[in-house]
């Protein structure tokens, strides 16, 4: 069951984690752990723990929790099974950490990023209306090729081509 599952051990860092006491999660516990656990992440990640197992290798995941005052925490997982001379398992051994911290940045910068973009793309906008506005004709080559990366619509106008097509010359095509 993906959500039933309890602790033999737990450490009194828990409480800090959970807002539960160690006894509450351990073997008389009041509480089962996989009930920490935000519905949405517990499906993913008792099946990524059951292929670790069953490929006998460690696993690392992310996942949600709720603690005991309803706090939704990050948390990051890294264990493995401990099986016995028959090859049967016997445990999961592992620790529990909080991300909730890192994931916060994460979501901050990944917001910063967007809004900055944003902001590029608004303003790549206002200048392309400034350079397509000029009367001048403007022809930006890339140095190494020297391919048309840029071009604007009074020289499109002056040399009787679309954007398109200058872009797809070079200087040399020019000349």
């Amino acid at each position: 069951n993906t959500t039933d599952w309890t602790m033999a051990f737990v450490s009194e860092g828990c409480r800090a984690l959970t807002g539960y006491a160690p006894e509450d999660l351990g073997d008389s516990r009041t509480r089962a752990f996989g009930d920490l656990i935000h519905p949405d992440d517990r499906l993913a990640g008792w099946q990524a723990v059951q292929q670790a197992l069953a490929e006998d290798r460690p696993f690392q995941r992310e996942y949600r929790i709720t603690r005991a005052d309803g706090e939704p925490r990050w948390v990051w997982e890294q264990g493995r099974g401990v099986f016995d001379s028959e090859g049967e398992l016997q445990a999961l051994e592992g620790f529990i950490t909080d991300i909730s911290d890192r994931k916060r940045a994460e979501a901050e910068l990944r917001l910063s990023h967007e809004q900055l973009e944003q902001r590029v793309r608004d303003r790549t906008a206002e200048l392309q209306a400034i350079y397509d506005g000029m009367v001048d004709g403007i022809m930006i080559a890339d140095g190494e090729t020297t391919r048309f990366v840029h071009v604007n619509s009074s020289m499109c106008r002056m040399l009787q081509y679309t954007a398109e097509e200058l872009l797809s010359l070079s200087v040399e095509d020019i000349h």
